[in-house]
């Protein structure tokens, strides 16, 4: 369970084309909305970087810090990670630290204190991290099985959106009838096991 000040886990960090992207805790020991969320601030190696420069992704949509205020409508469950995409010159690569401090700024809907004033929490955690090598594992790994990647257990644990990040380099591999999808899932067909490597290099 996440503490009021903890937003950085261990494997908080994941290594994206455009620089890098942290996947946050919910700073609160239960689901928010994301309109909770009043501003989010990120540094890496100690420079600020520009929030109008963070895009936030949570539940298969990306909105910019600004726009969090107005998401009334969506939910940031206590399981799910908001992930946070930095842009940078040159992207992590995967096995490097990086170090990360990221500040939160919440406003808790149902502790209201007077009109329209609300109990605040004020979250910030700074670490040196390592950009998460377990994503590629864990699509490696479940692409062997027979029942195949559950994709939502993936946006829940790395919050990673499969499809959005991987789907055009899927895509041949679906109409050459090498993978089957569904709403939850991605699994080889067995066709698609003779060319499972070839498959499996789109995730390295």
């Amino acid at each position: 369970m996440a503490t009021g000040d903890t937003v950085l886990t261990d494997d908080s960090l994941l290594a994206r084309p455009e620089g890098l992207g942290i996947a946050l805790t919910v700073p609160w020991y239960r689901s928010l909305w994301l309109s909770s969320v009043t501003s989010i601030a990120v540094a890496v190696a100690g420079r600020p970087v520009p929030a109008e420069d963070l895009r936030v992704e949570l539940a298969g949509q990306t909105f910019t810090v600004a726009e969090l205020p107005d998401q009334w409508d969506t939910l940031w469950f206590i399981q799910d990670r908001l992930v946070v995409v930095v842009p940078l010159e040159e992207p992590v690569t995967a096995g490097a630290e990086v170090d990360v401090e990221v500040t939160v700024d919440l406003r808790l809907p149902y502790m209201q204190i007077a009109p329209l004033t609300y109990v605040t929490n004020h979250a910030v955690d700074r670490r040196t991290l390592t950009p998460d090598e377990r994503l590629g594992d864990a699509l490696f790994t479940g692409l062997r099985l027979v029942d195949g990647i559950d994709v939502n257990a993936i946006q829940n644990r790395y919050g990673v959106d499969v499809w959005r990040r991987f789907g055009a380099d899927l895509v041949p591999f679906l109409e050459a009838g090498c993978l089957r999808r569904t709403e939850s899932r991605l699994s080889l067909t067995r066709e698609g096991m003779l060319l499972a490597h070839e498959v499996m290099s789109v995730f390295v």
